[in-house]
């Protein structure tokens, strides 16, 4: 089972856009184009954080300009 965090970005507390809930599990998604997918170069691609809220599954995609602007605190 994946631990639930909170996340700071930025310096804010992120809080679900649906639901209001403040737990969520981390993924990292792909941001391929369709040149990189037709040259078979999608692990050129960039790729964003995604925070799925822990209640509802509502998904925040994030593209910080600083990674050190995340901050996860499990609990």
């Amino acid at each position: 089972m994946e631990k639930e965090s909170e996340i700071v970005l930025a310096g804010i507390k992120l809080a679900c856009k649906h639901c209001n809930h403040d737990r969520f599990n981390t993924r990292n998604a792909l941001l391929n184009t369709k040149v990189l997918t037709f040259f078979e170069a999608d692990w050129l691609a960039n790729t964003a954080e995604v925070f799925v809220c822990a209640r509802c599954g509502f998904l925040h995609w994030v593209l910080p300009p600083d990674p050190g602007a995340i901050e996860k605190k499990e609990g």
